[in-house]
């Protein structure tokens, strides 16, 4: 056994006299942190993927940014001075909370049924979001409904972070 040591040990001597084989080592060394850095890019995704189906329940796909430009259009509603914009901003918010629910996959013909569908889990402000959904069917029930500044700012709000948590809006 000592001599299979002493013939390794003389064999590793003769090989760091090797330009070659340091030029190896550097070339594989290179190697092996472009490989690191790939395979923990990719661990990073898998692992954001599971982390969102774990939190949500669901595993749903992505609508990241694709309503960024409506959220956007639908956002300045709010800074009108007239109530019927504010109104028309809380509609289209709930619908396109009510788009992202039917691409996850949730059941039900209506906003409301969808919500309803949900466990508190699987969306942080679930209570709000079903709140905010009332005010949006007396707003389509009733022509006349009487919105303030500061309800149609909390409804809105509410649909705002129910969609940043499903990463359709930024």
């Amino acid at each position: 056994m000592g001599e299979f040591i002493n013939f390794l040990e003389k064999f590793n001597q003769e090989l760091e006299k090797s330009a070659w084989f340091r030029g190896a080592k550097v070339v594989l060394g290179f190697y092996l942190v472009i490989m690191a850095v790939i395979v923990i890019g990719i661990l990073y995704r898998i692992g954001k993927l599971y982390w969102t189906i774990l939190m949500t329940g669901q595993e749903f796909p992505v609508v990241k940014r694709k309503l960024q430009a409506r959220w956007e259009k639908t956002e300045k509603r709010l800074e009108s001075p007239d109530a019927n914009q504010w109104k028309a901003a809380i509609l289209e918010a709930a619908q396109m909370l009510d788009e992202v629910l039917k691409i996850i996959g949730y059941k039900g013909q209506t906003l409301g049924e969808r919500l309803n569908e949900m466990l508190p889990e699987q969306l942080e402000n679930l209570e709000e979001v079903k709140a905010a959904n009332e005010v949006k069917n007396n707003i389509v029930k009733d022509e006349r409904y009487i919105l303030s500044r500061e309800e149609a700012q909390q409804v809105f709000s509410a649909f705002k972070k129910a969609l940043r948590l499903f990463e359709a809006i930024e």
